[in-house]
């Protein structure tokens, strides 16, 4: 009994901070945030492949490293059977998830050439959300 007002004012300071990182946001992406001379434009497009193939490369890792993780967490849970253990494979899994749809790769595999714009830009953001809220769950037991 103790912990719902606990949760539930947690949840409320969780739902606050959204709703003001919107509202500051609304107003911080204006359209003319998005003009860029002939100059800015030419050094983006020269970069923008180095970036990439960093943030690819660092993305690959971090999924290869994820999956040694499930691997250790599905050990765990199999030997212990906590519900504790399970929330750590879930957890593992919204990670990984997480990486693989902000690696470039796949951005280019199912048809966006061009990076930051297209329905994955907030997937990436959705698994973290989960991730983060497992987490939350797991540390409140």
């Amino acid at each position: 009994m103790r912990n719902r007002p606990r949760a539930a004012l947690t949840l409320l300071a969780i739902m606050l901070v959204s709703v003001s990182s919107v509202w500051v946001a609304h107003g911080e992406f204006s359209k003319g945030d998005w003009d860029f001379d002939m100059h800015e434009l030419e050094r983006l497009r020269d970069e923008l492949p180095r970036v990439l193939t960093i943030k690819m490369a660092f993305t690959t890792l971090t999924s290869i490293l994820l999956i040694g993780l499930i691997v250790v967490h599905v050990r765990v849970y199999r030997e212990t059977g906590t519900r504790f253990s399970l929330g750590l494979v879930i957890f593992s899994v919204a990670l990984i998830l997480y990486t693989l749809a902000s690696n470039p790769m796949l951005h280019r595999l199912v048809g966006f050439r061009r990076i930051g714009l297209g329905p994955l830009l907030m997937l990436p953001d959705l698994f973290m959300v989960v991730a983060a809220a497992i987490l939350l769950y797991l540390s409140r037991q």
